[in-house]
C-alpha cells in the first residue's frame, strides 16, 4: 500500500526572521489580489535584473505598470515587497515537494527532483541567492524541518536519519545558491541532474 502525501509536513513552514524583517510562509494575505500579484511579479523581475539592494520601489512602480503612489497603497517599503515575495515563492517552492509526490515515485526520486526544482529556480532569481547569501539560516532551519517531517512521514524513518538528511541536503542548496560554480555547471540543466542524481539520492536511501 502506497504511503499518503504528508501534504502538511512539506508545507508546515512558519514565521522566519530574514535580513528584510520576519516572515510567516503561511500567510498568504500579502499576495491574495491581482494588483498585489502583478506588483510581485515585476518586482521579482526587478530583484532577478539588478538584485534587492539595486532595486528602488520607484523602479518596481515602472516595472509593473503602476505610480508610485498606488505602489505604496499596497506595499509601504521594498522589505514589504520582499517579504510578500518570499511567502509567495516559498509556498510555491514548498509545494513542489507535494507536486513531485506521485505514487509511481520513490522517495529517492520525489526529493532528487524537488532538489532540482528548487536550484533551477534559485539560479533563475537572484531573491533566493541573496537570502543565501545574506542570512540562510532562519529560512534554512524552516526548510530542514518542513523536509526532515516529508522524509519522516514518507518513509517512516528515525527522526535523528531524517533531520541529517535534510540538513545535508538544504546546507547543499545553500551553497549552491550562494557559491560560484567550480567543477559543475548548475545552469546547465543536464549537469544539474547529473549530479543531482549522484548525490541526492545516497542521501535519503541512508535514510531507510
Amino acid at each position: 500500500m502506497a504511503p499518503s502525501k504528508p501534504e502538511s509536513a512539506a508545507l508546515d513552514m512558519q514565521a522566519v526572521d530574514t535580513p528584510w524583517g520576519s516572515v510567516d510562509l503561511g500567510d498568504l494575505s500579502a499576495t491574495d489580489t491581482r494588483m498585489q500579484d502583478q506588483i510581485l511579479d515585476a518586482a521579482l523581475r526587478c530583484f532577478s535584473t539588478h538584485g534587492v539592494r539595486r532595486t528602488s520601489m520607484a523602479v518596481v512602480a515602472r516595472e509593473a505598470r503602476i505610480s508610485r503612489a498606488w505602489l505604496y497603497r499596497n506595499f509601504d517599503c521594498r522589505d514589504a515587497i520582499v517579504r510578500a515575495l518570499l511567502v509567495r515563492e516559498g509556498r510555491r517552492l514548498a509545494e513542489s515537494l507535494v507536486a513531485a509526490d506521485r505514487p509511481e515515485r520513490s522517495t529517492e526520486e520525489t526529493v532528487t527532483e524537488t532538489f532540482i526544482y528548487i536550484i533551477g529556480y534559485g539560479r533563475q532569481h537572484h531573491l533566493f541567492s541573496e537570502v543565501a547569501e545574506q542570512d540562510p539560516g532562519p529560512l534554512a532551519r524552516a526548510s530542514i524541518e518542513a523536509l526532515a517531517s516529508y522524509l519522516i512521514g514518507r518513509r517512516e524513518i528515525a527522526e535523528q536519519d531524517a533531520r541529517i538528511a535534510a540538513e545535508t541536503i538544504v546546507r547543499l542548496i545553500i551553497s549552491i545558491l550562494a557559491a560560484p560554480d567550480l567543477a559543475t555547471d548548475f545552469d546547465n540543466k543536464e549537469e544539474l541532474r547529473s549530479y543531482a542524481y549522484r548525490t541526492i539520492p545516497p542521501l535519503v536511501c541512508r535514510c531507510s
